[in-house]
């Protein structure tokens, strides 16, 4: 069951198929400009309206460090220990497709 909690908002589909949305009206909903959102069909004519997140995949630096902490965590603390453990993984692999 859809819980709705404020008064309907009446949008207007363009002639070109645009959802047309005023400023105020976006904030009632509350997004802006450039959000990106899903529309699901509950039924004909009948839509559900979510806003999802979009991130920015981390930087290089940031998925090196989240790496060097998995590694770290598990008890890979050198270059040799991971270098060893790349090549058990290749093994492991290869005789898996074999």
């Amino acid at each position: 069951m859809l819980n709705i909690s404020h008064a309907p908002i009446l949008a207007n589909i363009s002639q070109e198929g645009y959802l047309q949305f005023s400023a105020e009206q976006l904030h009632q909903l509350g997004l802006q400009k450039g959000d990106n959102i899903v529309l699901s069909v509950i039924t004909p004519g009948q839509v559900m309206v979510q806003k999802i997140q979009r991130t920015l995949p981390p930087s290089k630096e940031a998925l090196n460090h989240l790496i060097r902490q998995a590694f770290h965590s598990e008890g890979y603390h050198s270059r040799e220990q991971i270098v060893d453990l790349m090549r058990q993984v290749r093994r492991e692999i290869a005789s898996e497709a074999s």
